[in-house]
């Protein structure tokens, strides 16, 4: 049987979807998944940015004009009143109101050649932006104007920053010469234990109390760091993982499971457990870029596609099968907001 699909033609030569109307496609593979009620956000290399509402069945192509996307590694982060900031690898920061309005170009003032992160902070309303050179921007009014901060950071290439918001005003950032931490107008300083390292992701508990850093592996001591009473000392965590890079890190907050994204896949760490172990026996060892959760459910976005478990599933379901053939190199989640229980 045949289906249609609408697509178009992407400038590089590839297809980037539209709209897909076989519901269920590319899921039958992995009769296990249950799709989590999220809107479900991705960003391909090739493509723009697309949503899915029932877990990767349907995807729509977000946004009227998307060239100024395309052939760039993206990075996503969710407004505080529904807009998507689109960082770029070398094509500068946009920002998108409506789902079929246009992108609008918020890179002034901002250094546009390479962002590598981005992290909105909706206890305090602000927008941070950490490129690869350049350091931190932040701004107020998203993205209209920004700032530089880096006063006290000791590399300007930047790997992630993460708010600690509502635990705090803290602010991290992770540099190819560690991890730092600012609080409100304060100057950067640099954490104790995680100096010196490509600090590549971190990952904050809810609390607050409990936190981990997956670093650049450069041949020699540990892939993750963890702290277990608020980044004051640090230990090695990362007992079965493989030898290698840990690029992004998730945790499921409903029961504390822990996943680091690497260059050899998905692994995860059961809460009391000290070690890892490989998440799924199908997906390709292929570079992971990103990860979410959702309900149990655990997204990867990687440079073969998306890919979706279910909690207690052995197999990972390839969610991208309608979408271009291209990494994915960024994925988002926001639950959807649920109609009142009938008294």
């Amino acid at each position: 049987m045949s289906l249609s699909l609408p697509v178009r033609r992407a400038a590089v030569g590839f297809w980037t979807l539209l709209w897909i109307a076989c519901a269920g496609c590319g899921l039958r593979s992995e009769p296990g998944w249950s799709p989590p009620p999220s809107e479900i956000y991705a960003a391909s290399y090739i493509g723009a940015v697309v949503r899915s509402l029932d877990g990767g069945r349907n995807w729509l192509e977000l946004g009227s004009d998307p060239q100024p996307l395309m052939a760039y590694r993206k990075a996503l982060a969710l407004g505080g009143e529904g807009q998507i900031f689109v960082a770029t690898s070398g094509g500068g920061l946009y920002v998108l109101q409506a789902d079929d309005g246009p992108y609008v170009d918020r890179s002034s003032g901002l250094h546009p050649g390479n962002i590598r992160c981005l992290a909105f902070d909706p206890e305090h309303r602000v927008l941070w932006a950490g490129t690869w050179g350049s350091g931190v921007f932040v701004s107020a009014d998203g993205g209209r104007t920004w700032s530089s901060t880096n006063d006290g950071l000791t590399a300007y290439h930047v790997n992630c920053l993460v708010p600690a918001a509502p635990v705090s005003d803290r602010v991290y950032c992770g540099t190819t010469d560690g991890l730092f931490v600012k609080e409100g107008q304060d100057a950067w300083t640099a954490v104790p234990g995680v100096s010196g390292v490509d600090a590549r992701t971190f990952l904050i508990q809810p609390d607050g109390t409990e936190m981990y850093v997956g670093l650049g592996w450069g041949g020699e001591g540990p892939n993750v760091l963890a702290s277990h009473d608020g980044g004051q000392t640090w230990k090695p965590a990362d007992e079965r993982l493989p030898t290698g890079h840990v690029f992004c890190l998730a945790c499921d907050v409903e029961d504390g499971r822990l996943f680091a994204g690497t260059d050899r896949g998905v692994y995860q760490k059961t809460r009391g457990n000290p070690g890892w172990r490989r998440l799924g026996g199908n997906l390709p060892e292929a570079r992971v870029f990103s990860l979410a959760t959702a309900e149990g459910h655990c997204l990867a976005a990687t440079a073969r596609g998306l890919f979706g478990i279910a909690r207690g599933a052995t197999r990972w379901t390839h969610l991208s099968y309608p979408l271009a053939p291209s990494a994915v190199t960024d994925v988002l989640v926001r639950p959807l907001a649920r109609a009142p229980a009938e008294s």
